[in-house]
């Protein structure tokens, strides 16, 4: 991931969510705005059966938290968000989700 002030690369790099699960498998999708202090990592989750993901991290790059999405969700594509509302639509196979950040 690549950070820009003023069209200029800076360094910028994410501290690792907690173990077990301290790595993010299968990125998708990273959300953010000028107007909100976060960014938002879909992680689509590992083969051997653990959940998807959201991640939460602070503009520096230092780990949130987490939500995990339930298992039912194999075949994540992609995520939508109103980061004023705290609400994610998550695309899985061909259906929609919505779910409520705390």
């Amino acid at each position: 991931m690549m950070k820009l002030l003023k069209c200029q690369p800076e360094d910028f790099s994410l501290k690792a969510p907690p173990k077990p699960m301290d790595t993010i498998a299968k990125p998708l999708k990273v959300i953010t705005s000028t107007k909100d202090s976060h960014l938002y990592i879909l992680d689509g989750g590992i083969s051997n059966g653990q959940p998807g993901r959201i991640l939460e991290y602070d503009k520096s790059g230092n780990y949130l938290k987490q939500f995990f999405l339930p298992k039912e969700l194999n075949n994540i594509k992609d995520m939508a968000m109103n980061l004023a509302e705290r609400k994610a639509w998550i695309l899985s196979g061909s259906d929609f989700y919505e779910f409520t950040l705390p």
